[in-house]
């Protein structure tokens, strides 16, 4: 079963994970609020992040705007 997934196109392998990764979100999200289940949904959401291929992206960006408000901070706040 391994093989064949590994030889299917790259494309279709970010898919069918994200697809697997966005129903385990869906799925903890209905679960009782606890611990495990938060995590396993925060995990699973940032997870398809990087399957779709946009957590880099949002990470530099993020990165961006907190070394902006910092520096904002520290200049004109302090």
């Amino acid at each position: 079963m391994h093989a064949k997934f590994v030889a299917l196109p790259f494309v279709t392998r970010r898919v069918l994970i994200a697809l697997a990764l966005f129903l385990l979100a869906f799925v903890s999200v209905h679960l009782p609020k606890n611990g495990f289940s938060e995590t396993l949904c925060f995990g699973s959401l940032f997870g398809l992040l990087w399957a779709v291929g946009i957590l880099v992206p949002l990470l530099k960006v993020t990165f961006f705007v907190l070394r902006w408000v910092l520096r904002y901070h520290v200049l004109f706040k302090y």
